[in-house]
């Protein structure tokens, strides 16, 4: 029997990895909702127990060995089942109107939430790569696009300008070591969510990035992966802190 099932993004079902052009069995007694494989009859069922957004996966089925059949729905519970080919999102709206029934926009068809791709039409939240791009204030691992504090560059417990690893510093001297700072950075910038991975193993599509499942990122995450020509430059300055620099990042160095 042909049908259709809704997977996790990894393709897991309640626990259970699937992939496309496998056949799995179910040992044991299979009972409806509660044991067994579980597909819809009619594809539009589906969205009954799971919600209708992209990052889902969503496959047609063969269900293979004994069936049951829920009283209520096309859904149906079987002891085999062969997964056989996964259904793009775009195409759900075309099997639902091949099968007789009006499709409205009732089922949202957006590109993930609130018609945007991703979230409110943003490359992940807000263009961010986690939280307002900072580059290292302790406590606050993000301050409204500065690079620190206001001139200052990796301020600890001070919220004095111009500071620099809490060093009072001119702002000539503030200018050359961001200049320098941000050349051996080359772009890259600490991530204070999994967004972006989840971006890149979704084949950097936002629409298909499974947005519930982001996670906010601890700093050692978040700075893990830091170049380290920017950290030599950073011990190379006289006004290095290797304690400070350990307390913003939580990436241990030493003086000098």
């Amino acid at each position: 029997m042909k049908a259709y099932k809704v997977f996790n993004n990894d393709w897991t079902c309640n626990g259970f990895q699937y992939e496309v052009g496998k056949e799995y069995v179910y040992e044991g007694e299979i009972k409806i909702c509660e044991e067994g494989f579980h597909a819809c009859e009619k594809i539009e069922d589906c969205f009954k127990y799971y919600s209708l957004v992209q990052w889902n996966r969503i496959a047609e089925v063969e269900l293979l060995g004994d069936i049951i059949s829920h009283t209520e729905d096309s859904k149906k519970c079987t002891n085999k089942i062969k997964v056989v080919k996964e259904i793009r999102f775009k195409e759900i709206k075309d099997i639902i109107s091949k099968s007789g029934i009006a499709v409205s926009n009732g089922i949202s068809w957006s590109n993930g939430i609130s018609k945007s791709e991703g979230v409110s039409g943003s490359a992940g939240i807000s263009m961010s790569n986690g939280i307002s791009e900072s580059e290292g204030v302790s406590g606050s691992e993000g301050v409204s696009g500065s690079n620190g504090i206001s001139r200052s560059l990796f301020v600890s417990k001070y919220s004095t300008p111009s500071l620099l690893f809490n060093k009072s510093v001119l702002s000539e001297r503030m200018q050359e070591v961001k200049k320098m700072y941000n050349k051996f950075l080359n772009g890259w910038s600490p991530t204070f969510n999994n967004l972006k991975s989840l971006y890149l193993k979704s084949g950097s599509d936002w629409k298909l990035t499974p947005i519930p499942n982001a996670r906010e990122l601890q700093k050692q995450e978040a700075w893990a992966d830091m170049p380290q020509e920017a950290i030599e430059y950073l011990k190379s300055l006289p006004e290095f802190d290797a304690k400070i620099f350990e307390e913003v990042t939580g990436i241990e160095v030493r003086n000098g």
